[in-house]
């Protein structure tokens, strides 16, 4: 199925599955009928005009790029999700989310690019990876306990000026804070090395660095960043 002229669907009620790109770069706007679904696949509504969208009891995954750049501002319902995958809502107009309990990682590109500014429930996380955040409107992180990696460009030019609980991480990868409007930055203890680029571009104006710290290369940290051992 594909309907990209239609502006309003209902969904018949012998189907249960919504397919891979069935409403994707389409005029879509509102959906009817669909309670009784169980399944939506790759990039379902990805680039619609679909602005709000229920998740029906049945389904219990966030498939691949399934709002991608599409208008979606309101999710609801998602509570028993138990599994989100990549670049699910990258380009939306999503600006709030509450991470489910029963999802432990954010995917690669999850919130790239959206509108997202309040993210909430996610101290369980064990897992991010990259481009979670990057480009997105999120101005205050938590690391989670269960998290020790930073990943490649994790925030990169993000509206990120708060980062807090990041004493545990042990690595940070490239461009992990490019562009981002952070001022002061704890390499943590567990962090060796820290690779080129990663806060360039960047409002950084002082970090602090273990003593042990192997090297700092060229172009890590902005030109007049203030960088003192402890």
């Amino acid at each position: 199925m594909n309907y990209h002229r239609e502006i309003e669907f209902r969904i018949p009620d012998e189907v249960t599955k919504i397919p891979d790109y069935c409403f994707a770069y389409s005029n879509l706007e509102t959906l009817t009928n669909y309670e009784h679904i169980t399944k939506i696949e790759d990039h379902a509504f990805c680039q619609s005009n679909l602005k709000e969208f229920r998740i029906p009891d049945g389904v219990t995954e966030i498939p691949e790029g399934c709002f991608c750049e599409s208008k979606l501002q309101t999710l609801t319902n998602y509570e028993h999700i138990t599994k989100i995958w990549k670049y699910a809502f990258s380009a939306s107009n999503l600006k709030e989310f509450i991470i489910p309990n029963g999802v432990i990682e954010i995917p690669e590109g999850c919130f790239y690019h959206s509108k997202l500014e309040t993210l909430t429930n996610y101290a369980h996380i064990t897992k991010m990876e990259k481009y979670a955040f990057c480009r997105s409107n999120l101005k205050e992180f938590r690391i989670p306990d269960g998290v020790i990696e930073i990943p490649e460009e994790c925030f990169y030019h993000s509206k990120l000026e708060t980062l807090t609980n990041y004493a545990h991480i042990t690595k940070i990868v490239q461009r992990a804070f490019v562009g981002t409007n952070l001022k002061e930055f704890i390499i943590p203890n567990g962090v060796t090395d820290i690779p080129e680029g990663c806060f360039r571009d960047s409002k950084l104006e002082h970090v602090s660095v273990p003593n042990l710290f192997k090297e700092i290369r060229r172009d890590t940290f902005p030109r007049n960043c203030i960088i003192t051992c402890r």
